[in-house]
């Protein structure tokens, strides 16, 4: 990201277990920007859309959505959309990631696609 007013699009879904444990997803631009709790009893899938445009040299604005289907029917339970600002340092690599933690072990969380695209 170095010219202003140009950014990335990130997109990563997938999929948690049904249990009664607490399920965070983190969505990370260089330090954590995002954290959401999923729906803890049901089993689902979930989507994750941010958007980070530069507006100044080492400042972004960002825009990140979540959506989270729990039912066999596949209808969305909840929907979070956070906006604000980061201010990472562009003169190095800025780490992209999205992470899954459950409260009692692993694998409760699972990641199907992740593609990052220039604006």
């Amino acid at each position: 990201m170095t010219t202003t007013n140009r950014g990335i699009t990130v997109t990563c879904y997938g999929s948690n277990l049904g249990s009664a444990t607490t399920k965070t997803l983190k969505f990370y631009f260089g330090t954590a920007i995002q954290t959401v709790t999923l729906p803890i009893t049901n089993a689902g899938d979930w989507e994750l859309q941010a958007t980070i445009i530069r507006t100044s040299l080492s400042n972004q604005r960002f825009a990140v959505r979540l959506a989270v289907e729990n039912d066999a029917a596949a209808t969305v339970a909840s929907w979070t959309v956070t906006q604000g600002t980061a201010a990472q340092t562009e003169t190095g690599a800025i780490t992209v990631k999205v992470t899954g933690q459950d409260s009692v072990g692993s694998g409760a969380i699972t990641a199907n696609l992740w593609n990052v695209s220039a604006l």
